[in-house]
């Protein structure tokens, strides 16, 4: 598939999406490193203590992962919508072909 020809706005769009991703790529590091970290420490009581250990019904783990699927969920948004200004709206190629 081609590249259009962007405007001016349009590659002011795509560089200001691209930084959107760039900074959501970063935090979901950052998060998904804090889940491998609440994770070992979990697996560590589990091996250490077993049923004796109290465990947390408030776990921060829940709320980790649901960070990572949500910034997952937003790259890829953002990833389509760069993807649809660079090469125009695939929905609208789509229908236009099958006309």
């Amino acid at each position: 598939m081609k590249n259009k020809k962007l405007t001016k706005a349009q590659k002011k769009i795509v560089e200001e999406v691209e930084s959107i991703r760039i900074r959501a790529l970063l935090y979901l590091r950052e998060r998904t490193e804090l889940l491998i970290k609440r994770s070992e420490e979990l697996l560590s009581r589990i091996d250490s203590t077993g049923t004796t250990s109290n465990y947390s019904v408030s776990s921060d783990i829940y709320q980790i992962a649901e960070d990572v699927y949500r910034l997952e969920l937003r790259l890829a948004e953002l990833g389509l919508i760069k993807h649809d200004i660079e090469y125009g709206n695939s929905k609208k190629n789509c229908e236009i072909n099958k006309v």
